[in-house]
């Protein structure tokens, strides 16, 4: 089973599990839960303390105005285009929170890399999460394994699906279906619920 949740863990987060260096990825991971918190107020809260942070310190922010172009000078990002046509100028860096793909080829421009890189990015595989919802609850969800395993509520991340064996075979499918463009068997799938509530 805890085979089965590392495996779960990392495919969500972009590593497949028959991936050359994946023990690697499992280690790291495992180190990092070490030091695994809850955020009171939720991740919400930190967004607005990261706003603050850069507010504070001379930050600007653009909410509902996506970036059109990363404007790019003598190999230097300079500043951005924003879809409204406005140019946003940098003084400092041209930060970025965007897959590979749509910063190198979408946002600078394949004009402003190499071949090498840019071939590169295109034959990347993109591996994720099939399905992401957030839901904000007025309370928390009441589970029936909660009568066997109390600590159940104390958990921050929980996995729905078989165990052992089954599970490990049905994870495996799932990676292969994501693989040949195929949706997970509905009744094999693995779901992972995380709380993130304070």
């Amino acid at each position: 089973d805890i085979q089965i949740a590392f495996t779960s863990f990392l495919q969500r987060g972009g590593s497949l599990p028959d991936t050359y260096g994946g023990g690697l990825s499992a280690l790291s991971s495992l180190a990092g839960c070490l030091n695994l918190g809850t955020l009171h107020g939720g991740t919400h809260t930190l967004a607005h303390a990261s706003y603050r942070i850069v507010a504070e310190n001379g930050g600007k922010a653009f909410t509902r105005h996506p970036v059109e172009k990363i404007i790019v000078e003598n190999g230097t990002a300079r500043g951005v285009r924003l879809a409204d046509g406005s140019v946003v100028e940098a003084k400092k860096a041209v930060l970025s929170g965007v897959d590979p793909y749509q910063l190198c080829v979408e946002l600078v421009g394949e004009e402003h890399l190499g071949a090498g890189i840019i071939r590169k990015i295109k034959n990347l595989e993109t591996t994720i999460a099939v399905t992401w919802y957030t839901w904000a609850l007025k309370e928390r969800p009441r589970y029936t394994a909660e009568e066997f395993s109390p600590g159940l509520t104390q958990s921050g991340c929980i996995w729905f699906g078989h165990p052992g064996e089954v599970g490990m075979k049905n994870l495996m499918d799932e990676v292969y279906r994501l693989r040949m463009g195929l949706w997970p068997d509905k009744d094999k799938m693995h779901i992972r619920l995380t709380d993130h509530s304070g």
